[in-house]
């Protein structure tokens, strides 16, 4: 009779044993989904050739000739001189550097800088 309360006493350690380790947490499945990568910034500069206030967009011409329409969106930061200024304020002729990003293929503005670039040549003075 000892022999089998023994038995029976082991079998039971075995089997609480084996329920306490099951119920202990095990890690996270890893995710097997694949992620969405950061959208890529890109940056263009030129001077402003067009733009529509009701499409909130302008176009930008590089000096090589290409042109990019260019979305301005309410998250689009738009800057002259270290001051933020409106999209109104940005002309045709203004020379630009903008950062953007390509969403759904469209070109959407993180930032626009106006930069101080006059049109004209500069002349020399005479003394």
């Amino acid at each position: 009779m000892k022999k089998f309360t023994l038995a029976l006493v082991l079998i039971a350690i075995a089997v609480f044993t084996n329920q306490a380790f099951s119920m202990e947490k095990r890690p996270a499945a890893k995710n097997t989904t694949t992620t969405k990568a950061a959208a890529e910034v890109l940056k263009i500069s030129g001077r402003v050739s067009g733009s529509s206030w009701s499409k909130s967009t302008i176009t930008v011409s590089t000096s090589s000739g290409s042109s990019l329409v260019i979305s301005v969106d309410k998250n689009t930061l738009i800057s002259k001189a270290k001051k933020l200024i409106n999209m109104t304020d940005i002309r045709n002729g203004n020379y630009v550097t903008v950062s953007y990003e390509v969403k759904k293929g469209v070109n959407i503005a993180k930032s626009i800088t106006v930069e101080d670039r006059s049109l004209s040549v500069p002349t020399k003075s005479r003394r």
